[in-house]
This record gives structure tokens, sequence and C-alpha cells, in this order.
């Protein structure tokens, strides 16, 4: 996540994690680029508010005062949305066997997702995406098949393992059998490779963990996990960021 203040130098700059999209926007504008701060030279208000509502980046209160901006709430306006969704799944229980106690907001994401068979939680990094998809499995009671990237594979047998007590099966590229299990876990670049042996499984549920992995639509993993959908019962897809750049990048997890 960027921030938009004021540098040591008393000039508005934009510091950023590396996001194209939000780069090139500024580099288009001819903003000078120092030691990871983009300095703002000209259009400031336009440029600060166009870069909070497009990439949500928080403004420092200097800022702010500079340009005679009133701040934009995100939070808030999330917090007034979900308002609605709060009322409807208040006094709602669901049946999932936790060791684990889920936050209030991350049981009502779990009633939201059992309500759609078909659905993606893009709540932020640390809100608790994975305790509440492991607890949408325990909700639907079916074979789990969750797919993500290769460098998350053993931290989801240890939340399996510390949130539900489950014991899960964790795919490699070397496998030709599979052990008996309710859960499974294998990796993006190899799951065209393995997609017979996963049919076999017969999962009912389908989990994609950072799931703007499959925003290529012409990347072979994102054909192959597009094209094992209709094996599932119940798909559920994990990302801090949906659309990472362009609308376009959104349409292969919603297809």
């Amino acid at each position: 996540m960027g921030k938009i203040s004021i540098d040591k130098n008393g000039n508005v700059a934009i510091k950023m994690d590396w996001q194209d999209g939000c780069y090139d926007y500024l580099r288009r504008l001819g903003h000078a680029y120092h030691d990871k701060h983009m300095i703002i030279q000209k259009d400031i208000k336009e440029t600060v508010e166009h870069v909070n509502n497009k990439w949500y980046y928080p403004i420092d209160s200097k800022v702010m005062d500079l340009i005679g901006m009133k701040p934009i709430d995100h939070a808030a306006a999330i917090a007034d949305a979900n308002i609605e969704i709060d009322a409807k799944y208040s006094g709602t229980t669901l049946d999932y066997d936790m060791i684990s106690t889920l936050r209030s907001y991350q049981d009502t994401g779990v009633q939201w997702m059992n309500d759609h068979d078909r659905c993606i939680n893009a709540d932020e990094m640390g809100l608790g995406k994975t305790i509440q998809a492991i607890a949408f499995c325990q909700v639907k009671h079916g074979r789990a098949l969750i797919v993500c990237p290769a460098s998350l594979k053993l931290n989801w047998q240890k939340e399996l393992k510390m949130h539900a007590g489950i014991e899960s099966v964790v795919i490699d590229s070397k496998m030709t059998s599979l052990p008996e299990s309710d859960y499974y876990i294998i990796n993006y670049d190899i799951f065209k490779k393995k997609m017979e042996m996963l049919k076999e499984l017969s999962p009912e549920i389908l989990i994609l963990d950072e799931a703007h992995y499959i925003k290529n639509q012409d990347a072979q993993r994102t054909k192959a996990i597009i094209g094992s959908q209709k094996w599932y019962k119940h798909i559920s897809l994990l990302t801090g960021t949906p659309m990472v750049n362009r609308p376009a990048e959104l349409w292969p997890l919603l297809n």
C-alpha cells in the first residue's frame, strides 16, 4: 500500500509499492521520481484525488490541508455498506467445527460465502480470508481442493491444523498417487499437470488463494482451472487484489 504525504523537502510525494498502473499514470504526467517517491510537480489536487480514488492510497493530513481537500473515508463507506449485511446475518449460526474463534466480521463473511456457491472474498490482507475459507469448507462438509502459490502450501497445511485440527495432503510434482484425505493442497504451477489425478478425487469444494494468479485469461493455468470448474459444487476465490491493474483482469475470476 502506498501513501501520499509531504517529504523531507516539503514536496507532495507518493510512496508506493510497485504498481504498474499507478506508476505509469504518474510517469505520463512527467513527475519526478526519487528514492521510491514520485514527486507531484503540477496538478497536485487532481493527481492526489485520482490516486486516492483509484488505488486507495491514504492521504496525510498535511497534504489535505495544503490542497484544501476533504478526506475520502473508504473504511467508513465500507462499514456503511456492511450494515445491511450484518443486519441480514445477525443471529444466524452455522455448523462449523473450529478450534479457533472467528471474529464477528469473519463469521459474517463465512455466512455470506455460504449463501453464494461461487464467490470472491476480497477482504484486505490481514483480515483472515484463510480462516474464513476453512470455516466455509467445514460448513459445506465436502472434499476440498485448495490451490495457492507454491510458497503458501505449507502455510495452508499449518493453518488447517491450527484452526480446525484438520490433517491435509500437500501435493507436489513428483506424486503419482495420493493418500486418502478430505483436504488437498496444490500450487498453481502444477495444477494442469495433475488434472487427471485431481479429477479422480471428486472434489466438491475449490478454494483459490491469491486468486489474482489467474488474472491472465490466456495463461495455461487459468484455462486449466476454469476448465475444471464443473467438478465442484462450491467455489471460493480469495484475493485482496481482485483487479491488479485493468478491469479485464477481473473477468477470469468472475468466469
